[in-house]
């Protein structure tokens, strides 16, 4: 069958009843997103999966929905529903959409934070019920919770990027859940890619001579072990709705088609292609350089080699913790390559090689960081980024275990 003149590069599947169905046409119900996670499928290969369930049941949880079975159960049938052929970029999500229901059936097993609702129209939280997380990150009065798998195809591989730092206040409101600044992130790195610029840098502000930092939080209080580990078993797909699967088998396009990893092709345009599995109470210190200490693109990730040592922003500079750079700093610590992690200025990186990393992508050589520091991205560099880029795609693991 030919495929549509115009195609749609994605496309969102609410979780109603145990399934999903195509969600409605964009409303006027402004629907917030309390927590999201994305990861790279090809050909059914995922890197990490559990990390990446760990992180946003976290955060789901951080949400105050409460009811763990049925964010478990959600997260089961979207891995379900994810064909093992083709490049996808499927992201998981937690809504607050305004309710149209006034009494609904309660769900069995939720608590309090979750609400009482039923499966088929979303989770109400009742007005009385007080959840200990901050305002924003929270249901309002009139809002209910919706669970959504946004299946979306993945843009063409890049190993390269440009960077420019961020010269506005801090653009986070919750700077430790991936989910509710994504659109506020999305937004700026595509006014920045008009420019021809990849990715801002957010640094944070000057410490006052005298003052101290913050005590570095735990990794188990941020919801991540400390090392990663072996990809949790997923029984083998059952058959998704007809909706999902009809489009998800036979998709509109497939425009990352093989790409080499070398390959300095861009992909202008794509659908939230810049979206990273990253997150600081932070802001731009000003300066050409910045003055302050780099603690992460909009996007991405910001690892950093200054000889044989891998760098990355000391865990004191709060943000969402990153699989990939996680990935990546345990494999360096396996192949007994140190790690520090350290307070750098942009200036500090003068000279060094620069990775701005993520789900998506995995591994970018910066090559340049306009109005900031010169990076290496000597061919040497490029070999490195390439032969770490392999590695970490060596990571990858089937998404489903194939049925007996």
């Amino acid at each position: 069958m030919p495929l549509p003149v115009e195609p749609d590069p994605q496309r969102r599947f609410v979780y109603r009843g145990g399934a999903f169905v195509a969600a409605e046409a964009p409303d006027a119900r402004r629907p917030r997103l309390l927590a999201a996670d994305s990861w790279l499928v090809d050909d059914g290969r995922v890197r990490a999966i559990d990390l990446h369930r760990t992180r946003f049941i976290a955060a789901a949880l951080d949400s105050g929905f409460s009811n763990e079975p049925l964010l478990a159960a959600f997260w089961q049938t979207a891995l379900e529903a994810i064909p093992p052929i083709h490049r996808w970029f499927p992201r998981v999500e937690l809504y607050a959409v305004a309710s149209s229901v006034s009494s609904e059936t309660p769900l069995a097993g939720a608590g309090a934070g979750a609400g009482a609702g039923a499966i088929d129209v979303g989770i109400d939280v009742p007005l009385d019920v007080v959840i200990d997380v901050p305002l924003d990150a929270r249901l309002r009065p009139g809002e209910r919770f919706e669970l959504s798998l946004l299946m979306r195809i993945a843009p063409e591989p890049r190993a390269t990027a440009v960077l420019a730092t961020h010269g506005g206040a801090d653009p986070r409101s919750i700077p430790n859940r991936k989910g509710p600044d994504l659109d506020t992130l999305t937004a700026l790195r595509a006014a920045a890619r008009a420019d021809g610029t990849d990715d801002l840098v957010i640094l944070s502000p000057r410490r006052k001579p005298g003052s101290s930092l913050p005590a570095p939080e735990p990794l188990a209080a941020r919801g991540l072990p400390a090392a990663a580990s072996a990809a949790v078993p997923v029984p083998a797909p059952a058959p998704a709705p007809a909706g999902l699967a009809s489009w998800s088998q036979n998709p509109p396009q497939n425009p990352a088609a093989r790409a080499p990893f070398d390959s300095t092709m861009t992909c202008r345009g794509a659908p939230e292609d810049g979206e990273g599995d990253e997150g600081d109470e932070l802001g731009n210190a000003g300066g050409e350089l910045g003055d302050g200490a780099i603690v992460e693109g909009t996007t991405t990730a910001l690892l950093w080699w200054r000889g044989e040592t891998l760098h990355a922003p000391a865990p004191e500079l709060v943000r969402v913790d990153s699989v990939t750079a996680r990935s990546l700093a345990v494999l360096a610590r396996a192949l007994g390559v140190q790690v520090v992690e350290e307070h750098a200025t942009p200036a500090d990186l003068a000279g060094a090689e620069l990775w701005a990393v993520n789900a998506l992508y995995g591994i970018r050589l910066v090559t340049e960081w306009r109005g900031g520091p010169t990076l290496d991205a000597s061919p040497a560099a490029r070999a490195r980024a390439a032969l770490w880029h392999r590695r970490l795609t060596s990571l990858a693991r089937p998404l489903s275990v194939p049925a007996p």
